[in-house]
């Protein structure tokens, strides 16, 4: 199956414009921070063009995720659009090291705690690092459960 991608380039408004509402917008042009992105989804059938936004804490990955910033919650964007909402290789790179933090959070929600505590739990491993060491972490952790897993099963 053959898929292709068309781009629309549309002039955005200055960001001093009250139309501006931040990195989300269609392919017709901003969308407001009123509208989610099912509602985008409903106006323009073509995935949202989004970024993501410089988290810095895991706080901030975690409120992108579940409220957005600047835009719709990445939690729906991907939800709704799977992949196609980050057709660039940059954009696909970044969201795979976020998606294991998040997925990090997640995991230590389904094991009882609070989501809020979650993130405390990972922002205290974060130490005040960068969210890549924090990522790079996690995802040795994830190795190493891995290995020990296939070798238990030997």
């Amino acid at each position: 199956m053959l898929t292709i991608y068309v781009y629309l380039q549309v002039p955005l408004p200055p960001p001093s414009s009250s139309l501006f509402s931040g990195p989300l917008q269609q392919g017709q042009g901003p969308i407001t921070n009123t509208a989610t992105a099912a509602e985008a989804a409903a106006l323009n059938p073509g995935p949202p063009v989004y970024e993501l936004a410089k988290a810095r804490t895991v706080l901030e990955a975690w409120r992108e995720y579940k409220t957005g910033i600047g835009g719709g919650p990445t939690e729906e964007l991907e939800t709704l659009w799977q992949a196609r909402w980050r057709p660039l290789q940059r954009q696909r790179t970044a969201w795979c090291r976020r998606k294991v933090i998040i997925d990090e959070v997640l995991r230590l929600t389904e094991s009882g705690l609070a989501p809020d505590d979650a993130v405390a739990e990972l922002e205290a491993r974060r130490n005040k690092r960068s969210l890549q060491v924090l990522h790079d972490e996690l995802k040795a952790q994830q190795l190493s459960e891995a290995l020990r897993a296939q070798l238990l099963s030997t």
